[in-house]
């Protein structure tokens, strides 16, 4: 059997911090080396990101130089996404991500109206009336999400969710993408892997910040729903 002793665990645990603390300069370079293998391998979404992160913090505790692309793709022909179990369960990409941020109503507390977040989004973009557009927006920006509207005037073709943030944290609470304390949420990377995303800085309600334009229409992949003709068949209102 192995030795468990807690003098020789503690040694190696900081033998092992130790590894990972000179290593650390290295590991945000070896991860996107081991994501673009992994993809190349059949993963997609959280898949690539999980299994990309893992690897790369066992090299970078392994070896002290910056992994080869061929030895990432030889890693990851091990790592055949359709031969493991885990498989089954990669629904949790940025698809995934999507469709329950836009399903889920906000604001989430209050006594104001509540719709979800592809009702306010289609507001901001297609509502005639000045007012409607602005308190989607400002609702919107309690959760870190605004619509970017083109300098020249015309329709708005994304839609940016912030890095980091209350609200955002709030949403995605309980969930795959929920932040742990002192990290961005794991909705920065589902967002990143959606097509045509792209890296932006914002203002988000009242703080500027980074976050990630997505196109609008993933989100309304069939065009916009023709909206009521009344704002308060729009929304519901909460007693």
């Amino acid at each position: 059997m192995p030795d468990l002793a807690p003098a020789r665990l503690r040694a190696l645990g900081a033998r092992l911090l130790r590894r990972v603390i000179d290593g650390f300069p290295r590991l945000a370079a070896t991860i996107e080396q081991y994501r673009l293998a992994l993809r190349a391998a059949g993963h997609e979404g959280r898949s690539a990101v999980v299994f990309g992160t893992a690897l790369a913090v066992a090299d970078i505790i392994l070896s002290d130089e910056l992994v080869f692309s061929d030895t990432a793709a030889e890693l990851a022909e091990q790592l055949q996404f359709d031969t493991l179990a885990e498989a089954e369960d990669d629904i949790e990409d940025g698809e995934g991500w999507l469709g329950r941020l836009l399903s889920m109503r906000i604001p989430l507390d209050g006594t104001g109206p509540r719709n979800t977040i592809a009702a306010w989004l289609r507001q901001s973009v297609k509502s005639q009336n000045l007012y409607d557009r602005q308190e989607a927006d400002r609702i919107l920006g309690q959760y870190g999400l605004k619509v970017r509207r083109p300098k020249s005037g015309g329709e708005p073709t994304q839609f940016c969710v912030a890095n980091r943030g209350h609200g955002l944290e709030q949403l995605h609470a309980g969930t795959d993408w929920e932040a742990r304390p002192g990290a961005i949420g794991g909705w920065k990377d589902a967002a990143r892997e959606l097509a045509g995303a792209e890296e932006t800085t914002q203002l988000f309600g009242d703080w500027h910040g980074k976050g990630t334009a997505i196109p609008l229409h993933l989100a309304f992949p069939n065009g916009y729903p023709e909206a009521p003709p009344t704002r308060a068949a729009e929304l519901e209102i909460e007693p």
